[in-house]
């Protein structure tokens, strides 16, 4: 289990967040198999874990969406409905930032970065890059949820979470933008 996992889950255990924020245990492999069949994609199996441990969450800006959520603006499919480009590009929305923007993660390999993408300047194209991968994305934005205000723009904050972050793709982070 990779370290920020591990932060992650203990975070959550340690109930850092409302209680009913995180809608966890609600996808399986049923629901991963279906999704995967009806988008063409395969998941990563970094994402299948979180969405084990909370698929939906209520936290941040927008939230961290899930696959068959209670709440449809929580929900991956209901995205890719407005932006079903993504869809053939293997992208999967991850989160919102609040302002109509989104997340990435590129569902091409295991460990991909995930992205943000301003859906004004251009939906099918991605901005910068705000983390090496899945794990240390959902710590900086469930950080950025606890009031953490660094991420992404700061690089000595980012660097010392997720060195990786410069050499993961050839999309640069916000500050060399």
């Amino acid at each position: 289990m990779e370290n920020h996992e591990k932060k992650i889950r203990a975070l959550i255990a340690g109930g850092a967040f409302p209680q009913g924020s995180l809608e966890g245990g609600v996808a399986n492999q049923g629901v991963f198999f279906k999704f995967e069949q009806s988008h063409h994609v395969c998941l990563p199996v970094a994402y299948k874990n979180w969405l084990t441990l909370a698929n939906g969450a209520l936290v941040g800006e927008e939230g961290l969406f899930g696959i068959g959520t209670r709440n449809p603006f929580l929900d991956i499919e209901e995205v890719l409905k407005v932006y079903p480009v993504w869809e053939s590009k293997k992208w999967i929305p991850v989160a919102g930032d609040g302002c109509g923007n989104y997340y990435l993660l590129e569902a091409v390999a295991e460990n991909s970065p995930v992205f943000f993408i301003d859906t004004v300047e251009n939906p099918t194209k991605f901005t910068y890059v705000v983390a090496s991968n899945l794990w240390h994305f959902i710590w900086f934005y469930l950080q950025e949820a606890l009031g953490e205000e660094r991420w992404p723009a700061d690089p000595e904050y980012v660097l010392a979470e997720d060195p990786r972050i410069q050499t993961c793709s050839n999309i640069p982070p916000i500050w060399k933008t």
